[in-house]
Order: structure tokens, then C-alpha cells, then sequence
């Protein structure tokens, strides 16, 4: 990334951002909303390897993201999986990502075999210089090092049965609280959400977990009180009018 930006500012506000962040979410707004990156990165989205074969969005936040597939298949021939397992950043080719804006990966743990890759919404004006081959492979090893950290104070917390906040929720977590709230079903949740009964079962028990409650009606309850889902009022309002 260059534009005004010259490397030496690049690291430290990737450092910044690092820095202040508690989780994958709070890492992809920092990096939209930062002074310095945020004049061009206005999307970002979190890859994480499952140790299997696929790259699974762990959060995002931003524009463009929602446009993201959910789930690759990290030996297959998506261009996000090829810079993934080359290990080397990369913009995307061809008509990625919204009108005014590319596509650019870095993989997470370049070192060694890759645990995941950083996807960011980059306005078109910012162009990309040599110096962002260095940046992106810095900030691949620094992320992978503090998703590391994520998941150990998360499990720390769940391991001492604390309530965890809102914000240790993932975006596919609250997804899948809103689909709760609106009444589906886990096999009417896992077709939305692209993933199976069982993975959405383990995602609703983490969701109990992190809100403190033991089901569907206390999460309902919970995330109306965190302002997570909307109250009961405005859910019935936003309802389609009955037809008979």
C-alpha cells in the first residue's frame, strides 16, 4: 500500500491496530476505522485454516465482505486458496470485489504451513509498490501470532465458565443468533449459513457460552439486552403483514 502512506507509517499502523485489537473482529474494524489505513482499506475479512482442507471466514467487518464466499477449499482453484498456500501476497485479478475496489490477500503464517489469510476491500486509487510484499508477509506472521492469543484467552475464559463479551461473538456466531431469534431451526439455520446441523450445534453451544445462558429463549433474551437483536416490538413490526 503506498498512495501517502510510506512503509514506515504502513508498520506502525498495522502495530496499532494489533495492538488495540481483542479479537478478529475488533482487528478488521480497527483496520477500516484507523487513521491511517482506514483512507484506503474499507473492508477486511479473516480466513482461518480448519487443519482440514478448508479456509473458513473466522469474522469480518466492512464493505465488500458480505460478497466473500464463506468457505474454500484451500487445494482448490480460488484465487484467495492459490495466494493462500503460495504464501505470498497478492491482489486479486479480474473484477474482484465491489465497484472502486480490489481484492488483496495475505496469507496468515507465512512461515512454515499457512493457518489463514487476511482479505482486505482496497479503494482502487491505492496502488500497490514493492513495499507491500514486505508489509503483507509482516503482518501475516504478526496475525498469526496474535490469533494464537485470541483463542487462548478465549478458551481461558470458557475453561473457567466466565461470560465472555459481544465482542468475542464472530460475525457467522451472530448470524446464526439472529436466524435463533427468527425461529429456524439448526437444519433450517445450516442452509442458510452454509455449514451442517452438527457445526451449527457447536457454533449455538459457543453462542450459550459467550452470552452465559443455557438456550435459545435466554440467548433471545441476552442478545436483546446487549442490543445484539432486536427487541420483540421491533421484530413483530419488521414482520411481513399477514395476508388473510
Amino acid at each position: 500500500m503506498n498512495g501517502n502512506i510510506d512503509v514506515k507509517n504502513r508498520f506502525e499502523a498495522i502495530s496499532r491496530v494489533l495492538s488495540l485489537a481483542n479479537s478478529p473482529r475488533e482487528f478488521c474494524e480497527g483496520l477500516v476505522h484507523d487513521e491511517t489505513l482506514g483512507q484506503y482499506i474499507h473492508g477486511a475479512a479473516i480466513y482461518e485454516f480448519d487443519g482440514r482442507q478448508n479456509l473458513a471466514i473466522l469474522d469480518s467487518y466492512g464493505k465488500g465482505v458480505d460478497d466473500l464466499e464463506t468457505k474454500l477449499d484451500l487445494w482448490g482453484e480460488d484465487e484467495i486458496a492459490k495466494i493462500t498456500r503460495d504464501k505470498k501476497p497478492e491482489s486479486l485479478n479480474g473484477d474482484a470485489g465491489p465497484d472502486g475496489y480490489f481484492l488483496r490477500t495475505l496469507p496468515i503464517g507465512t512461515k512454515g504451513a499457512p493457518s489463514g489469510a487476511l482479505v482486505i476491500v482496497v479503494a482502487n486509487e491505492y496502488n500497490v509498490d514493492d513495499d507491500d510484499q514486505e508489509v503483507g508477509i509482516a503482518t501475516g506472521m504478526l496475525l498469526d501470532n496474535m490469533m494464537r492469543l485470541w483463542k487462548t484467552n478465549v478458551v481461558r475464559k470458557q475453561d473457567r465458565n466466565e461470560p465472555m463479551s459481544v465482542e468475542d461473538l464472530t460475525s457467522r456466531q451472530l448470524k446464526i443468533l439472529h436466524h435463533i431469534a427468527e425461529g429456524m431451526t439448526n437444519s433450517e439455520i445450516s442452509r442458510q449459513v452454509l455449514l451442517s446441523e452438527s457445526s451449527v450445534r457447536q457454533e449455538t453451544i459457543k453462542i450459550y457460552r459467550a452470552l452465559g445462558v443455557g438456550g435459545r429463549k435466554e440467548a433471545m433474551i441476552r442478545g436483546r439486552e446487549l442490543g445484539i437483536l432486536p427487541s420483540a416490538n421491533e421484530q413483530a413490526s419488521a414482520a411481513p403483514a399477514s395476508t388473510e
